[in-house]
């Protein structure tokens, strides 16, 4: 029985199912740009903030961040659990600097109150 197909096109796919190949590749974009598409503003607003709770540590410091995990943070307003009374009278003093630490690192004015528990 004789084949039809061309000694070594096994394996390919037909043509109408390959890529076109590209001479020159676009530059990735900006995850910012792409999540800026598929989100409306409300989520990525969450998902920001919820990239400044991960990064507690790095934007406060090892030693506030030792005694303290942030929480949420809710219409601008950032919910921090202090593990002691001494802690949270220190951070309490240190409050507004700790916003503008925390917007600083955001690139943007995310947070406008502390509230400590």
């Amino acid at each position: 029985m004789a084949d039809d197909r061309q000694e070594g096109s096994w394996g390919r796919r037909p043509s109408r199912h390959r890529r076109p190949t590209v001479k020159g590749r676009r530059d990735f974009e900006d995850v910012d740009r792409v999540v800026g598409r598929l989100f409306d503003k409300r989520t990525r607003e969450q998902l920001n903030n919820s990239m400044l709770l991960t990064r507690w540590k790095e934007i406060v410091g090892s030693s506030i961040a030792e005694h303290t995990q942030p929480l949420s943070v809710e219409a601008g307003v950032l919910l921090i659990q202090v593990k002691h009374p001494v802690w949270r009278s220190e951070l309490m003093s240190m409050k507004q600097q700790l916003i503008e630490r925390v917007n600083e690192a955001a690139g943007r004015q995310a947070i406008r109150d502390i509230r400590f528990r």
